[in-house]
């Protein structure tokens, strides 16, 4: 078994959180063993580490193990996306209706009070009005 050192990704340029990682769980280096890899298998970028890391020979090996579980992800991941979409469709059109329903009381709503407003306004300005020429009439005769 070979042995990866934090050097090595220093080396390849690995972004800093990677190295912390592989620092905080390794120390400086660590054999690596399948058994060791799974147990980290959601904590490191193994696409990154595979295409900087390896060697050409390493890549090829790497790709072809790889390659039919990439196709059964994005086949999954794909009906998964479908299912997502026509339930969020579902909901998009439901929320919208609901919506619609809403705006419509709103608008109700809003009218009735526009017009018991406007209706007090015109009761208030015709008092004020009524006030203000009084006043003057008083005023200009004192």
């Amino acid at each position: 078994m070979k042995t990866l050192t934090l050097d090595t990704l220093k080396a390849k340029s690995a972004c800093l959180s990677q190295r912390e990682v592989f620092k905080r769980l390794f120390g400086e280096s660590v054999v690596v063993t399948e058994s060791l890899c799974l147990s980290v298998a959601g904590r490191f970028d193994w696409v990154w580490a595979s295409e900087n890391i390896l060697s050409a020979y390493q890549l090829g090996l790497y790709n072809e193990s790889v390659e039919p579980a990439q196709k059964l992800y994005d086949e999954s991941m794909g009906v998964a996306r479908k299912l997502y979409d026509e339930l969020m469709e579902s909901e998009r059109r439901l929320y919208y209706k609901s919506r619609e329903s809403a705006r419509k009381l709103y608008d109700e709503s809003r009218e009735s009070a526009q017009k018991l407003y406007y209706k007090s306004r015109e009761s208030a300005q015709k008092l004020y009005d009524e006030t203000k020429a009084i006043s003057f009439a008083y005023a200009y005769n004192s």
